[in-house]
């Protein structure tokens, strides 16, 4: 093998080498960001057995959850009819699990074609609020 060849491996060897350890970096990075992340509302799960009412509310319909007093859900829109307990209870744990990885808008002037603004603002976001049994917001997002 002539010098000029044994040279040209090396170089491509350290450079396979720098993209390498600049890969791991990277994912290490990315990794510690995703560790970092904040959960939306980390008092929630405690107040579980709190919670009497979800409102979801959207640009053209509103659903009301309410909690009656042998702890069974309904619908109120639709005279008290019984609500999956299963799948209100699902919502409630993937609000109390809910984690913020990044911020998507500081720019107000983009939430609109994001999805951002309340429906009671004119916007067409989907708002979810969860109460207590007296009227404390517990929770409170729009996606």
């Amino acid at each position: 093998m002539s010098q000029s060849r044994l040279l040209i491996l090396g170089g491509l060897t350290a450079l396979i080498i720098g993209a390498a350890s600049f890969s791991v970096i990277q994912n290490d990075r990315d990794v510690a960001a995703v560790q970092k992340a904040l959960t939306a509302f980390p008092d929630l799960a405690a107040h579980g057995a709190d919670l009497a009412r979800v409102e979801i509310v959207g640009s053209k319909s509103r659903v009301t959850l309410v909690r009656d007093e042998n702890g069974g859900w309904g619908v109120r829109e639709f005279g008290g009819y019984p609500a999956k307990e299963d799948s209100v209870n699902r919502l409630f744990l993937d609000l109390a699990s809910l984690t913020l990885v990044e911020s998507r808008s500081d720019n107000r002037q983009n939430h609109d074609a994001m999805g951002l603004i309340a429906p009671a603002d004119g916007g067409s976001g989907l708002e979810i609020t969860a109460f207590d049994k007296g009227v404390t917001k517990l929770a409170s997002i729009i996606q």
